[in-house]
C-alpha cells in the first residue's frame, strides 16, 4: 500500500501482506485515524545475523503502556507531571518479514480500552500530523530558512498558505525540530560546501581571500575569508574587526564587535571568522 491508503472494508486482518515495513505503518496509520486513535512503532526484532536486519515489528496504540506514577524526582522533590496520556491500551498491529520483499501480518487486536477521539480532533494524535513531513512542505522549510527566517516566521508563513485545505496546522516546534535535524545531518559536509563557495568567489574576485585551519583529528575550528572590496577598504579605513568568545554553553555561536579607527564615519567589516572551537585560551593567540 502506499500514501497510508487502505482497503475498501479498511480493517487489517492477519496475513495481510504489504512489500515494505513502512508501508504497513502508513496503512495502520491510515485505518487508526478513520477509527480515531493515533499509533506509534513499539519493538522490533534484528537479525543475529551481521546483517542485522530487522525481522518484525510492532505498531501500538498510541495510549499503550503506563508511565510511573511517582510524583517525585530522585531528590525527593515533587514534580508537577503532564496529564497522563497512556492507559495500558493493548491494541496493536504487528508484522514480520517473510521473504526479502515481503511483510505479512502476524497479529492484530483491534480493541480499545478507551474511548475512540472523534474526528474534527483526531488529526491532532502526533502519527497523523504529516504535513510537516510531506516534500512540499519540507522544502519549503528549507527554502525560507535559507532565506534567513525564524522558525516562528517559517510557520505563519506555511499556515497562511495551507489555509482553507484542511484543519492540520504546523508548528514552531516541528518546524525548530526539522531545522535541528538539517544540520546534525550536515554535520561532516559544512567544510567542503565552504571550500566550493569560496573558490567560486575567488573566480569572480580575484582579491578574495580566505583561510581554514583544523585541529589534529581533521576537524574544522575556524574560517576567515575577507573580499576585494573588503580588503580595499579596510587598506583606506583602517577599521578591524575583534572576534570575541562566546557563552560556554554554545560552542558554535559566534560573537563579532566592530571597533572605528581612526574617527571614521563609516563602519567596514572586512571578515567574518566561524569559531568552531573555544576549548583553551591559547586558540585565541595563534
Amino acid at each position: 500500500m502506499e500514501d497510508g491508503q487502505i482497503s475498501d472494508d479498511g480493517i487489517p486482518f492477519e496475513g495481510k501482506g504489504f512489500q515494505t515495513d513502512n508501508d504497513a505503518y502508513n496503512y495502520y496509520n491510515a485505518y487508526a485515524k478513520k477509527i480515531g486513535f493515533g499509533i506509534r512503532k513499539d519493538t522490533f526484532e534484528k537479525s543475529k545475523k551481521a546483517s542485522r536486519e530487522i525481522l518484525s515489528r510492532t505498531f501500538v496504540c498510541d495510549k499503550a503502556g503506563r508511565k510511573r506514577a511517582s510524583t517525585e524526582n530522585a531528590s525527593g522533590l515533587t514534580i508537577n507531571r503532564r496529564p497522563e496520556t497512556k492507559v495500558g491500551c493493548g491494541a496493536k498491529m504487528k508484522i514480520r518479514l517473510i521473504s526479502s520483499k515481503a511483510w505479512k501480518v502476524t497479529k492484530f487486536i483491534s480493541e480499545h480500552v478507551h474511548p475512540l477521539t472523534s474526528p474534527d480532533k483526531v488529526m491532532h494524535h502526533h502519527s497523523h500530523k504529516q504535513r510537516h513531513r510531506s516534500k512540499h512542505c519540507i522544502s519549503l522549510i528549507e527554502l525560507l530558512h535559507e532565506e534567513g527566517m525564524k522558525p516562528s516566521t517559517i510557520k505563519k508563513v506555511l499556515n497562511v498558505g495551507y489555509q482553507g485545505q484542511d484543519a492540520e496546522q504546523v508548528t514552531t516546534q516541528q518546524m525548530i525540530d526539522h531545522i535541528r535535524k538539517t544540520r546534525q545531518s550536515n554535520i561532516g559536509c559544512e567544510c567542503l560546501n565552504i571550500i566550493r563557495h569560496f573558490q567560486d568567489r575567488k573566480e569572480s574576485d580575484p582579491d578574495f581571500y580566505f583561510a581554514m585551519e583544523v585541529d589534529h583529528f581533521g576537524t574544522l575550528r575556524s574560517v576567515f575569508w575577507a573580499d576585494g572590496r573588503a580588503r580595499a577598504s579596510y587598506l583606506s579605513l583602517g577599521d578591524v574587526v575583534v572576534s570575541k568568545p562566546p557563552p560556554p554553553i554554545h560552542p558554535l555561536r559566534l560573537c563579532i564587535a566592530c571597533r572605528r579607527a581612526r574617527g571614521n564615519l563609516r563602519v567596514v567589516v572586512f571578515a567574518m571568522a566561524q569559531v568552531y572551537a573555544w576549548d583553551c585560551t591559547k586558540s585565541y593567540h595563534n
